[in-house]
């Protein structure tokens, strides 16, 4: 297939596969074709669990007893097969495509992305990825590694993933570089960075609405850690920066595991149960590598029904001691805190500002600002990873956390501070003035 910028012979990479070795080199980015991935009129089959399927733990991409030659063989054959066979990378990266505003195969209010419907979809879309790489080398004990990037000495990209068929040309992240960085390649001006390595453990101490979103709105995880590692690893050009192309890049797999993990470790506290909405969602068409199979949201809750679980948990941060709700008029505060919960939010060396379903149009990077007499003031930044050409002007609405400092959470318990949006960066885009913000609601945290 051609790409849009650049073609790279996949010859070698196909010789190696059917000779069942490991390609020096890997393909630069493919082009989704936007067709259903399923032919017209195919039978499709309720999935079961397949015959003889054993639990295996996923484990992180660090440890070293991760089996590095057994991927890169599968990923080499994977890559040999015609962009017409399901089982393909192309065809692999044309199921998530497909299912994204991109292509329109799943439009809005339907699209995968912005909604609880994230987390359902994308462990499902793991499974059956996984599944196909394991035939591929007549192995299905095969899991795949998670990145788990919240991890100080793991920010860098695995290295095995700049080599051979796990390698994709298109990456901005260059090898030894942290994902955590000031700014990003894609976005100017810089935006500021979510933490991943405290982030990641205040998220799994959300509640499901924090964590995971709505049925029409998304959780912190999709905005934070998810879109900045995506937009961090492609730039705005790689194959990871945009939805469209990102599950054209095996790492895209390691990403996703690790947020797959992230919800794994919340289900696993003690007293949180995912919504039932969750188990009426889909059903979705994938190929497990001999059929056509249909697979709904109660298939894949616990994960053990899936044959995996995770080697480690993300430990969740502390509870909440108190929370302040914040009265507003559109995005304007309009009632003081109390005396006692100013002393409360001014005493705590952080505080959380929790905002619910701020609404937002467009991709990319968004920065959350508060207005006074005195000036501008940052209160964080989310990320919504760019869709392609059909959805340059999505809007959707998430809800979002920031940790910030009890001076900026102070001025958020005062009366006529107004809350904005910038849109800070987006393909085809230079930031925006600040526009009044459009949210549901707005808490202050304290744990």
């Amino acid at each position: 297939m051609t790409n849009r910028r650049t073609f790279l012979t996949l010859g070698a990479s196909a010789a190696a596969a059917s000779l069942g070795g490991v390609p020096t080199i890997a393909a630069a980015q493919l082009t989704p074709s936007c067709t259903q991935p399923w032919p017209v009129g195919v039978k499709t089959t309720p999935f079961t669990v397949p015959y003889g399927q054993t639990f295996h733990n996923r484990i992180s991409a660090y440890d070293p007893s991760y089996n590095w030659t057994r991927l890169k063989k599968a990923y080499a054959a994977m890559r040999a097969l015609p962009a017409s066979n399901p089982r393909s990378l192309a065809a692999q990266q044309n199921v998530h495509a497909w299912y994204c505003q991109q292509c329109m195969g799943e439009p809005p209010p339907n699209d995968i992305h912005g909604r609880w419907t994230f987390f359902v979809w994308h462990r499902m879309f793991l499974y059956f990825h996984e599944r196909i790489l394991g035939l591929l080398v007549n192995d299905v004990t095969l899991r795949l590694p998670y990145w788990d990037w919240e991890n100080a000495a793991h920010q860098n990209l695995p290295p095995q993933y700049y080599q051979g068929s796990l390698n994709d040309t298109t990456r901005e992240l260059q090898p030894g570089h942290s994902v955590q960085r000031g700014d990003l390649p894609c976005c100017s001006p810089p935006p500021w960075h979510p933490n991943l390595i405290t982030g990641t453990p205040a998220d799994v101490g959300l509640d499901f609405t924090g964590i995971g979103g709505t049925a029409t709105s998304s959780g912190n995880v999709e905005v934070s850690s998810h879109g900045y590692v995506h937009m961090s690893v492609g730039g705005a050009n790689g194959d990871m920066g945009n939805l469209e192309t990102a599950a054209g890049d095996p790492v895209f797999f390691a990403h996703h595991g690790n947020i797959d993990r992230i919800w794994y470790s919340w289900e696993q506290v003690s007293g949180n149960v995912d919504p039932a909405g969750l188990g009426a969602i889909g059903p979705y068409t994938f190929y497990d590598g001999h059929a056509w199979r249909t697979i709904t949201g109660n298939q894949v809750m616990p994960t053990t029904k899936l044959g995996y679980a995770y080697d480690t948990k993300v430990p969740p941060a502390a509870k909440f001691r108190v929370k302040f709700p914040i009265l507003l008029q559109q995005n304007r505060i309009l009632r003081p805190l109390p005396p006692e919960q100013v002393r409360t939010v001014t005493a705590a060396p952080e505080v959380t500002v929790s905002l619910s379903e701020i609404q937002f149009s467009g991709t990319g990077a968004f920065n959350v600002v508060a207005k006074d007499a005195a000036g501008t003031h940052n209160i964080g930044t989310f990320f919504v990873v760019p869709h392609g050409k059909h959805a340059m002007n999505k809007t959707g609405s998430a809800n979002v956390r920031f940790v910030v400092p009890a001076a900026t959470a102070k001025l958020l318990a005062q009366p006529g501070t107004t809350i904005h949006l910038v849109h800070a960066a987006g393909r085809q885009l230079t930031a925006t003035p600040p526009t009044p913000a459009r949210l549901q609601g707005m808490t202050l945290s304290v744990r």
